[in-house]
């Protein structure tokens, strides 16, 4: 009697190269299936390498118009970030080629890469939430800041002190290191909100000014950009965790 199932049937009245002839055909299947994920890991994990580019980019750029009041050792973060996320688009290139060519020295290499970024992201996870405490403890803010200021008051001007001054006051409304009294009575323009279709001479008093101090508002928008770094490659490293288990399952 014939059997009703196929997996039944070839261990009946299959010829044994029939039945090799299946086993090959589910091998090559398998590994089709294997090609789709991998690609589709190696997709996913360039997202996060986008995600973490436009972050360190993102923080460069607003960071970078106050870079002579923060420091140069600031702005390591945000490279390093730049530099994992080029790290990543490079080793998703390597998995690519690994997963079409199906190699398997090449898909151990990119495993092993991936771990290395792996350690990367959790570092920068860590210097991110350091970052935004750090700047909420009031330790961010360079000492020169107070040291231009003081130049900016003597009528110090040589150079581009000043502007500095200016372009902080008014980007992020605040007037003064401590506050308005630092400037005494000779008030910059820039610590005032000056109304559209203001005609001049115009008068900056205590009612336009801007009560908060450029110091505090310098550390809370760097505390914010700096724990969205730190929450945003917290997910980056979950999900390069998901992904690098996934390869070597497959492989495996």
């Amino acid at each position: 009697m014939r059997a009703n199932y196929p997996e039944v049937e070839y261990s009946m009245e299959s010829t044994p190269f029939q039945w090799l002839k299946m086993k090959l055909r589910q091998m090559w299947s398998f590994l089709n299936s294997t090609s789709f994920l991998m690609s589709t890991a190696t997709t996913l994990l360039i997202t996060t390498g986008l995600s973490l580019l436009t972050s360190g980019i993102v923080l460069l750029v607003i960071a970078g118009k106050y870079f002579i009041f923060l420091g140069d050792s600031f702005f390591v973060l945000p490279i390093f970030i730049t530099a994992v996320a080029v790290i990543i688009f490079l080793t998703s290139l390597l998995g690519y080629y690994g997963v079409k060519l199906k190699k398997y020295d090449l898909v151990v290499a990119y495993i092993a890469i991936l771990v290395i970024i792996l350690v990367f992201e959790i570092i920068i996870t860590i210097l991110g939430f350091e970052l935004s405490d750090y700047a909420y403890s009031r330790r961010i803010i360079n000492y020169h800041m107070f040291e231009l200021m003081k130049e900016y008051k003597i009528g110090y001007v040589e150079g581009y002190e000043t502007e500095y001054w200016d372009n902080m006051q008014s980007e992020l409304k605040c007037c003064g290191f401590n506050g308005v009294n630092d400037w005494g009575s000779q008030i910059p323009l820039s610590c005032c909100h000056i109304p559209s279709g203001s005609q001049t001479p115009f008068q900056c008093t205590y009612q336009n000014l801007y009560q908060t101090s450029c110091r505090n508002r310098l550390r809370w928008m760097i505390a914010d950009f700096a724990y969205a770094i730190g929450v945003t490659c917290a997910i980056v490293t979950c999900l390069q965790v998901c992904f690098t288990a996934l390869y070597m399952c497959i492989v495996y």
